[in-house]
């Protein structure tokens, strides 16, 4: 009984494989197994110009396979046509022609007939891995392909099939799906530290100064057709920067960067994931308030507020009698005519016992006397007011009279910082200090803090930090 059954079976298989043998090429016939030895596994394989791919070399491979050990080797005969019998698993079929290939992915569960695949011309991949792994290998699993990284970086896949293709970089979770195109050589960037995620490298280099603070830096440009909101900036490890453009300029972009040492900048494009907008202006380094004007963000600033670059979704009221211009030299500016000032702060949300304020500005009229930078004061206008115009720096303390000290060209865009602690007031022009004195021991509650008093003021940038930082070391 038990020879007649495996007669049975072996007729109905017979039949099921001529059965296939005879069907359209766009179907696919399965069933149950009808043996033990395994699921039997038939494609017709066809060159890209439609003819039949007769002699094509065939690999069957384990999906999950890291190199070449197991692999089962076929040749199609005249008519394209390979067959085997496989376990029930994930396989894959690599196919071979000339310059032509094709990669094909299977789950068999039972005897299947694939669609006619159609071989494509092979693609090549250059690419560029960073990691720490040293050395370090990636590997195209259902392949068995497996590629030495240089000490660079730098790898290369030739003649790979065209379609996805999984790599892993051995040794590490890290993963990727490369889509290969057939006949072309691509480039890609991997980042160990962003498995899945795929980059195009860029061979832009900028050099930016690091400090404790942030710095007003000159990007040397994007590549062309790199939209901004699909760009990284990252050091020579990978590790992205934080980078505040200020324009979208193709070309030199100025930009707010931030680095704790000396740091070359390299852009990188994502082509698959998602950019980090890391955050520049961060309260834990004393920000409480950042006010800069970037050309390509309208949704960053409208005609009477700007967004708080130091607190995620909140916004500052300006004066609405003020309006937005474009200055060559600093991006985005907020103009307040004479008379309107430039914006009005809580007073609540100034630092009390330390900290600073630091302004860019340029004066309209330079010749015009005492517009108050800041008007830090209360009802009766006791406390702290620094103001400038006709060539002079006017500060006025609470226990002091006016006190009066050149200060020259004021036409041309000029950093203010205004720094104090429990002893001391500290006020400097671009890194120059210009005024130090005592504080008084005797504050009168401050009740209003406005900026830009008097307008007549072209505003670059305004930041408010909690802590007291010597005038020598704001990089602004």
């Amino acid at each position: 009984m038990r020879d007649q059954a495996r007669k049975v079976s072996q007729g109905i298989l017979a039949s099921l494989i001529a059965l296939i043998a005879g069907c359209d090429d766009s179907r696919v016939v399965s069933g149950p197994s009808a043996t033990e030895t395994g699921n039997a596994l038939q494609a017709r394989l066809l060159r890209e110009d439609g003819s039949a791919a007769a002699g094509a070399r065939v690999a069957v491979r384990k999906s999950g396979a890291t190199d070449q050990t197991g692999a089962i080797l076929l040749t199609a005969d005249a008519s394209g046509q390979v067959s085997t019998r496989l376990e029930t698993g994930d396989w894959t079929l690599e196919a071979r022609e000339g310059g032509e290939g094709l990669r094909i992915d299977v789950r068999l569960g039972s005897d299947t007939a694939l669609d006619t695949a159609r071989l494509q011309r092979l693609g090549t991949l250059v690419g560029k891995l960073q990691s720490n792994l040293q050395p370090a290998s990636l590997v195209v699993t259902g392949l068995g392909r497996r590629i030495d990284v240089a000490l660079d970086g730098a790898f290369r896949l030739d003649s790979i099939p065209s379609g996805s293709q999984p790599l892993v970089l051995v040794g590490t979770s890290a993963t990727w799906s490369l889509k290969i195109a057939p006949g072309r050589t691509d480039s890609l960037l991997l980042d160990e530290n962003r498995p899945g995620e795929l980059f195009q490298s860029s061979s832009i280099r900028t050099v930016v100064e690091g400090g404790i603070l942030p710095r007003r830096s000159v990007l040397s440009g994007l590549e062309k057709g790199w939209p901004l909101a699909q760009t990284e900036w990252t050091d020579s490890t990978g590790s992205v920067v934080p980078v505040f453009p200020l324009s979208d300029s193709g070309g030199p972009t100025l930009a707010w960067t931030f680095s704790r040492s000396r740091t070359t900048l390299q852009p990188r494009r994502i082509l698959s994931g998602r950019a980090i907008a890391a955050p520049v202006f961060l309260p834990a380094d004393g920000f409480r308030l950042a006010l800069a004007f970037p050309r390509f963000r309208p949704d960053q600033n409208t005609g009477d507020t700007a967004a708080n670059l130091a607190a995620s979704g909140l916004s500052v009221p300006l004066d609405p009698e003020g309006d937005f211009l474009s200055d060559p030299s600093e991006g985005k500016v907020r103009r307040a005519s004479i008379g309107a000032p430039l914006l009005r702060l809580d007073a609540a949300s100034m630092p009390a016992t330390e900290g600073t304020v630091s302004i860019r500005v340029a004066m309209e009229q330079p010749d015009v006397g005492r517009i108050w930078l800041l008007d830090w004061t209360d009802s009766v206008a006791s406390g702290l007011r620094v103001g400038i115009g006709a060539g002079v720096l006017y500060v006025r303390m609470s226990d002091t009279t006016e006190i009066e000290i050149p200060a020259g060209n004021l036409g041309a865009y000029s950093t203010w910082n205004i720094s104090w602690n429990t002893t001391a007031v500290r006020i400097g022009r671009d890194g120059e200090s210009l005024f130090e004195r005592k504080r008084p021991q005797t504050q009168s509650p401050r009740t209003r803090c406005v900026i830009g008093t008097g307008g007549g003021l072209r505003m670059s940038h305004l930041f408010v930090l909690d802590r007291s930082i010597a005038l020598d070391s704001i990089p602004w």
